[in-house]
């Protein structure tokens, strides 16, 4: 239950903020940065509440995790693919391990739907909203997409500490470590289709292809591996400015 407010709130908060920061003129990456704010410290807050309830989300998703691994293991089909010779208790521990994994990564999808959830709203608020009758700031072309490349120093830092708290064992250290990487790996990969985004549009290619490329590399590990790539390689050498 609480887990399903968490989403609401990550969906529902940025708006409010939003609504009026666009009436300062202020940038739309910087009112949708905000808007992310507002809707990952109400998650926060909804994550404290539970556990002082002595419902803590974390837990209670351990939890059905392990009932899913009992339950899964039992599936005769699953023995079949892990091999006949595994035991049922070997299986579960298998499933634990694999569906605990996804488990841990809790923190960093709900900062990930709260983005995509606040660009979004951005873009049909700035069609809708009129602050002082004077039309919102529109979104920039997601082709224009980009990062400052100090960032780049500080996913260093964030990546090296996460790391070395990983290395000390806690379980603590390895979530954090977890749930950044896959953050920074979620910007790059944005960066990274901004750049297939201006490629096809330098090209006069329909945006549609750029599309069906990105779709195809999100369903590949190669295909993700190259969308970081890209995205690394454009906030170090400006790769769409040389496109221009």
């Amino acid at each position: 239950m609480y887990l399903t407010f968490i989403f609401i709130a990550a969906l529902v908060l940025p708006v409010p903020v939003m609504i009026p920061a666009m009436g300062k003129k202020l940038s739309p990456y910087r009112v949708v940065l905000e808007g992310i704010f507002a809707g990952v410290i109400g998650s926060i807050l909804i994550m404290i509440i539970a556990s002082a309830t002595g419902n803590g989300i974390l837990d209670t998703i351990q939890e059905s995790v392990r009932y899913m691994a009992q339950t899964v293991a039992k599936d005769p089909m699953i023995g079949e693919l892990l091999g006949k010779e595994t035991t049922e208790t070997e299986r579960v521990q298998l499933l634990i391990q694999v569906y605990g994994q996804a488990a841990n990564l809790v923190p960093s999808t709900i900062c990930i739907f709260t983005a995509i959830a606040a660009y979004i709203e951005y873009i049909i608020l700035s069609r809708i909203v009129k602050p002082e009758g004077i039309p919102a700031l529109r979104m920039p072309k997601f082709r224009e997409f980009d990062l400052p490349r100090n960032v780049i120093i500080g996913w260093v830092v964030i990546f090296l500490l996460s790391w070395i708290l990983a290395k000390t064992g806690m379980h603590a250290g390895e979530l954090l470590y977890g749930n950044i990487n896959a953050l920074f790996n979620f910007v790059f990969c944005l960066q990274g289709m901004s750049v297939l985004f201006m490629f096809c549009y330098k090209r006069k290619a329909p945006k549609a292809i750029a599309v069906i490329i990105i779709i195809f590399f999100l369903f590949s590990g190669f295909g993700k591996l190259v969308l970081l790539i890209l995205g690394f390689a454009d906030v170090i050498f400006r790769l769409k400015e040389k496109l221009k």
